[in-house]
């Protein structure tokens, strides 16, 4: 199992057409083969960092997903998202989602 934390600076003026993007790519992803859990929580101290976290079960997965999204880093970039830090862990024989999916 794979699991990604990734780090976002999304600008104020560019927070409301980012989430709407963002919030229909997290359905598309959820439906994906392999994806476990995706989901961006807002920093509660900082306003303009979003957290987001991706748990795939495996490699492969994640490197399916990146291909078919990869529009996404395309936007961020246009719209002056900046990235903080990327975090990937894998974790062997890990059990199911907390989320019941």
């Amino acid at each position: 199992m794979i699991i990604l934390h990734v780090s976002l600076f999304v600008p104020d003026e560019a927070r409301a057409q980012w989430e709407a993007v963002t919030r229909s790519a997290i359905q598309r992803t959820r439906e994906e083969p392999g994806n476990v859990e995706f989901f961006y929580a807002p920093d509660l101290v900082e306003p303009r960092l979003v957290h987001a976290v991706e748990v795939w079960e495996s490699e492969d997965a994640l490197e399916v997903h990146k291909a078919v999204h990869k529009y996404r880093a395309d936007l961020n970039i246009e719209l002056g998202v900046v990235t903080g830090s990327v975090e990937i862990y894998e974790v062997p024989n890990a059990g199911p989602s907390s989320a019941g999916r």
